[in-house]
């Protein structure tokens, strides 16, 4: 199947045009911010790391799918290195800085190119 989603995410930066698939939906957006705590051993023990990527959806997207804000975040856990649990993707509130509607599992994701409807 190749690549895991999940290992995606980290190669991902600011900037980056990407399209997104969670549920049955498409989305395109742009990377604006990356959030990531490694993994790591400690005291024998792995911690669990995570990723959180932010994405501001073209205006396309926002209309085809009524959305309400342009912000998308996309979440995963990772429980051992390059092990990563299925990628989430939510709308975000940045007002509130929390998830406002889930959209699903994360099924493909991919670089593209920048849709000129973008501000």
């Amino acid at each position: 199947m190749g690549e895991q989603i999940g290992e995606k995410l980290p190669t991902l930066e600011r900037g980056d045009s990407v399209v997104i698939t969670a549920g049955e939906n498409k989305y395109e957006g742009t990377v604006i911010k990356k959030k990531r705590k490694k993994c790591e051993l400690n005291m024998g023990f792995m911690e669990a790391g995570s990723i959180s990527v932010y994405f501001e959806l073209c205006n396309k997207t926002i209309k085809r799918h009524d959305i309400s804000t342009k912000l998308l975040v996309i979440s995963a856990t990772e429980e051992v290195p390059y092990n990563w649990s299925v990628p989430q993707a939510s709308i975000f509130s940045p007002s509130g800085d929390e998830t406002t509607n889930h959209l699903g599992k994360v099924t493909a994701l991919e670089r593209s190119q920048k849709s000129p409807d973008y501000v």
